[in-house]
């Protein structure tokens, strides 16, 4: 994939990714601002029905006390206009204390309405004193329990009221005979607490509250609690069913508690749009980080095909050359040329040779079916191969060579031709990033049981970011199909593969322009 695309490809993936991330921050803030106005209109629901249970104790206390004998009557009539007109009576006892009845109380109720029967006014008269309301929007509940709660006698003039109607206009005769009475007298029968505990619960709301009461915008401290904060504060009408209405406010307040009932309520949708939110995240970040990794990977392997090529088409020009000067006719009888040239092919041969048994060699390792034949065998003859083996290219590089061998026992047990290369590949790498008046000392040891092998030069180091990438395989340190650096980039990844079949660690510490320093720890028993 061209750099251009890949980038723009990336580019696409992170515009999505910030796309996706933005419509959840949204949607979850639009879902807390939709759960909060749920739950007001759920705190709302659960006040009023409070309020409602309120008024239904302060009417009960009203009608026990003072309504213990009650009857009604109404009388349908119609008057000069041709408007319908029923008149409710009700008489009650009049009571001054719970025993003594001094005489009667008498309500009357005129309610005049239309040809359609919608009711239009409403008068009525308290022990002969008399007060018009307009109770256009009200009389339906009032009509209601006429048509349901009565029972038809003689022509319709005259229905007899049940005890709930006869209940419903003692109500009005209260709140009308109540309305100059505080709000104070009207809530003295009412537990505000108790109430809208039980109100809050039965709608699921369970949570510390603190409420108070409003009269004319102004607190009353004796029912409101002492930590009331008004911020934030849910408030509903006091006694907003009483026909005569009133200006009091219920307002409750739950403080902190308030946000972590709605988020409770949202903790499911919450924490399932996070979660999957992460995995997204998480996920776009590794498919990068392995889309980066695929890049480098296929740069780093048309980087090895390359220095593959020109490390195989250097020897096969070679062997080509000293082929076509064999069969010269100038050469083809001198015996000493012929030898001269069968050895360079040989040379080359056996370097082509090696080049691939290190490519297979790595092969083998990572695919774990890397076979070690393990045996005894002499640390003297072992170094010796070494130093052999690498004279050539020791000599030709101007390398200063040093074997230190503090080994208190002649054998080691081990693959000695993989141990041997290995030592070699490190050797190798030493000669390769030398610079001028290189050194390079190998030393072998046993520490605790272990058997140490240290290659030491004082090349030209590695930073601590190439240290951490040294034995991946393909990787070198001069990248791309320069070739001043001759190599595949596998000799450290074999390594680490020998030493780790051996049951062994490697190690590397370098400082740059200092030199570096390779070690291996084999068990004695390996």
């Amino acid at each position: 994939m061209k750099q251009k695309r890949f980038y723009t490809l990336i580019a696409l993936m992170t515009i999505s990714l910030i796309g996706i991330i933005w419509v959840q921050v949204y949607w979850i803030h639009n879902a807390l601002l939709v759960k909060r106005v749920q739950f007001n209109q759920l705190v709302n629901e659960a006040l009023n029905h409070a309020i409602t249970d309120m008024e239904d104790e302060e009417s009960f206390h009203f009608i026990h006390k003072q309504l213990s004998d009650e009857t009604a009557e109404v009388v349908v009539t119609t008057d000069s206009a041709g408007r319908q007109v029923k008149t409710i009576k009700q008489w009650t006892s009049k009571v001054t204390s719970d025993d003594e009845k001094t005489g009667e109380n008498s309500y009357e109720y005129n309610i005049t309405s239309d040809d359609n029967g919608k009711g239009v006014e409403m008068k009525i008269s308290v022990n002969g004193n008399t007060q018009t309301i307009d109770l256009s929007n009200k009389l339906k509940n009032i009509e209601t329990l006429l048509h349901e709660d009565s029972v038809l006698a003689g022509n319709e003039e005259n229905i007899v009221i049940t005890n709930r109607l006869g209940k419903m206009m003692i109500k009005m005769v209260n709140e009308f005979k109540d309305i100059d009475e505080p709000v104070e007298h009207l809530l003295k029968h009412a537990d505000l607490d108790a109430v809208i505990t039980k109100n809050l619960s039965d709608y699921g709301i369970e949570a510390p509250f603190s409420y108070a009461v409003y009269n004319n915008g102004e607190l009353l401290s004796a029912f409101s609690d002492q930590d009331f904060s008004d911020e934030d504060a849910i408030k509903v009408s006091l006694f907003k069913h009483h026909l005569f209405g009133d200006s009091a406010q219920l307002a409750i307040s739950f403080g902190s508690n308030k946000h972590r009932l709605i988020l409770r309520s949202m903790g499911f949708m919450l924490v399932s749009s996070i979660l999957f939110t992460l995995i997204i995240i998480i996920t776009f970040a590794f498919t990068i980080h392995y889309m980066l990794k695929q890049k480098k990977i296929s740069e780093i392997k048309n980087d090895f095909i390359n220095n593959m090529t020109h490390e195989f088409k250097t020897p096969i020009s070679t062997i080509s050359l000293a082929i076509d000067s064999i069969t010269h006719p100038q050469i083809i009888d001198n015996k000493e040329k012929i030898n001269y040239y069968a050895d360079i092919i040989r040379k080359e041969n056996k370097r082509m040779n090696k080049q691939v048994e290190s490519v297979l060699n790595t092969s083998l390792a990572e695919k774990n079916e890397l076979q070690l034949e393990k045996a005894s065998f002499e640390v003297d003859d072992f170094l010796n191969r070494i130093h052999n083996r690498m004279k050539l290219q020791l000599d030709d590089a101007h390398v200063s060579y040093q074997v230190i061998n503090r080994l208190s026992k002649s054998t080691i047990t081990a693959d000695e031709t993989h141990l041997e290369n290995v030592v070699c590949n490190l050797l190798d790498n030493a000669i390769k990033y030398r610079r001028d008046e290189s050194k390079i000392t190998c030393l072998i040891e046993e520490q605790d049981g272990t058997l140490v092998f240290s290659v030491t030069d004082n090349g030209i180091g590695m930073s601590k970011e190439t240290q951490k990438k040294i034995f991946d395989k393909f990787y070198r340190v001069q990248s791309g199909n320069i070739h001043s650096i001759k190599g595949f980039g596998i000799g450290l990844s074999y390594v680490k593969a020998i030493v780790a079949a051996h049951g062994g660690t490697i190690s590397v510490t370098s400082k740059l322009n200092e030199g570096s320093t390779v070690t291996i720890k084999i068990p004695t028993r390996a």
